[in-house]
């Protein structure tokens, strides 16, 4: 699996949303379940969300992956995380 692609994907968004808004708070993303996949190269099953929210604690703290159905589905990023990411 490549988690780096997907949490390079999450960095890359908070980043673009304090470069264009300005964010000093935690954040909800949502993304289709298909590009979370093709980011991720398989299957977003129990087993991969866990996986890859040990991957992306360093980064983003802990993340919470909410509400997969119809197709999509939402990470919450908390402030640590947001935070870490603006300090880069």
């Amino acid at each position: 699996m490549n988690h780096h692609a997907l949490l390079r994907h999450i960095v890359n968004s908070i980043a673009e949303w304090d470069l264009k808004m300005g964010v000093s708070h935690d954040l909800w993303l949502n993304y289709p379940l298909s590009e979370v996949e093709d980011l991720l190269g398989a299957p977003f099953t129990q087993a991969a969300q866990k996986e890859f929210c040990d991957y992306a604690r360093p980064t983003l703290g802990e993340v919470e992956w909410v509400d997969k159905q119809d197709g999509f589905c939402r990470v919450h990023v908390p402030q640590v995380g947001v935070d870490h990411v603006k300090s880069l």
